[in-house]
């Protein structure tokens, strides 16, 4: 990858990062049809990243479980 590909790909995660952001900081202004579609983007990259997740966490020796807390 040369050094103009490595910053345009460092740029598109860093811009993705920040829309991820700020969509979960406003979700609770979603319309029921656009918090649908964000939610099935999350369910797909939770499948696609769920391989890298697992590494990770035999790397670090934690287990599979993910505590959920709910605040209300």
């Amino acid at each position: 990858m040369g050094k103009d590909s490595m910053k345009e790909f460092i740029d598109e995660a860093t811009y993705s990062s920040e829309v991820l952001a700020y969509i979960v900081a406003n979700v609770d202004k979603l319309n029921p049809v656009d918090a649908l579609i964000f939610t099935t983007m999350l369910i797909k990259f939770g499948k696609d990243a769920e391989n890298i997740y697992f590494k990770l966490k035999r790397k670090n020796r934690e287990t599979r479980t993910t505590e959920i807390k709910f605040e209300g």
